[in-house]
């Protein structure tokens, strides 16, 4: 028969627990990221999807994370486009997604993935669907006139 690991059993009970966070005067009452959400937060490959994923699906009210609540699901996105949402930079939902992955241990994943995109941007990766092109379509064809 196991013994009962007092540490261990309330850490498990309580990491759960809602932890308030407040920006810029704006209150927060938010939810780690439970294992499931965890093992999709590691799947995702860029830091500012990473960011949004975690700020939205953390927010809780009376203990309830919003997400878990169907009839609430779209209070979320009203919440961020709010009139009265400070408008700052880096913006609060940016800064609620920094601190849930913080309080989810996933501050870790979101380095690594902040790295990999600096060192993608110093290696000047020529990204075809990039919105801002390496070489123009112009320079292309400016390129083919010169060597039919």
């Amino acid at each position: 028969m196991n013994m009962l690991n007092v540490s261990n059993y309330l850490e498990q009970a309580l990491k759960f627990l809602p932890v308030d966070f407040t920006v810029e005067g704006v209150d927060f009452e938010l939810m780690p990221l439970t294992d499931e959400l965890i093992n999709k937060a590691k799947e995702i490959t860029s830091s500012d999807l990473l960011i949004d994923f975690a700020a939205d699906n953390a927010i809780s009210f009376g203990g309830e994370r919003l997400t878990d609540n169907k009839k609430a699901l779209g209070v979320i996105k009203k919440l961020w486009a709010h009139e009265d949402m400070p408008d700052i930079d880096p913006t609060v939902k940016h800064q609620v997604g920094e601190k849930v992955l913080e309080i989810s241990g996933l501050d870790d994943l979101l380095m690594d993935l902040l790295t990999d995109e600096k060192e993608a941007l110093e290696l000047n990766i020529i990204d075809g669907d990039s919105p801002t092109p390496d070489v123009t379509l112009g320079q292309l064809h400016d390129d083919n006139q010169l060597n039919p």
